[in-house]
């Protein structure tokens, strides 16, 4: 019997929405299973060389702040859950990277820059891609060197310094010592500023002006700097 004032046809209507409304919840919860339980899409390999290409040629042209956000859209599109990167993708996305931290020192934005190198950097790392790491290391360098953080600047130059070891580049290890030879300056540091300036000196070519005349500069700047003028 039904309750006082419960009419039997609502009552009967009610169990309808009720059976309804569980069923609805049975499939909200079975979707989300196979969601949850389903692989991820794998991208095929060059899908997104387009966009790539295209913000390069807006770096490329001086357009900048259009470049980044070309390269940020990126970014999101290859980090994104379902994003499972063939190994083309990866490098796409770590010169992605590697141009919006470009672009943002560029633009002022050293924070953002610093963090673009460094997830370029850890792609680059797990891709096995030493002179590429080599480079981001550098660009890291320079926002540290400008931004006067010496003993961060002078422990990317120490890493870098090490790439360019194992691969035999003579002309990367000299502009490391030099670049090393210019924190020691800025911290006053003269005698081990002209000891890495000389150690840049042996790695350049001895009629090689171009390759010379920015470590005579740095000389130069030191000599200076202590008062010594003759």
């Amino acid at each position: 019997m039904p309750q006082a004032g419960f009419k039997p046809r609502f009552a009967s209507r009610l169990a309808c929405c009720r059976y309804a409304a569980m069923n609805i919840l049975k499939t909200v919860i079975v979707l989300m299973a196979v969601a949850v339980s389903a692989p991820l899409p794998e991208f095929p390999a060059g899908k997104w060389d387009g966009m790539y290409r295209e913000a390069k040629a807006m770096f490329d042209g001086k357009k900048t702040a259009e470049a980044l956000i070309c390269f940020n859209r990126l970014v999101d599109v290859l980090e994104s859950p379902y994003s499972k990167l063939a190994h083309s993708d990866s490098v796409l996305l770590m010169n992605a990277y590697t141009y919006s931290g470009r672009s943002n020192v560029i633009l002022g934005n050293k924070a953002a820059a610093m963090k673009c190198y460094k997830a370029a950097a850890g792609i680059a790392e797990r891709l096995g891609d030493r002179p590429q790491l080599g480079r981001l290391y550098n660009n890291l360098f320079a926002i540290y060197y400008s931004s006067r953080e010496f003993d961060s600047a002078s422990g990317l130059l120490d890493m870098s310094l090490e790439l360019c070891k194992e691969a035999g580049d003579s002309a990367g290890m000299r502009n490391i010592y030099n670049n090393k030879g210019l924190v020691a300056l800025e911290q006053a540091d003269y005698e081990a500023a002209f000891g890495y300036m000389r150690r840049a000196l042996g790695y350049a070519p001895k009629h090689d002006r171009q390759a010379v005349a920015p470590i005579y500069t740095n000389m130069a700047e030191a000599y200076f700097r202590q008062g010594r003028y003759q």
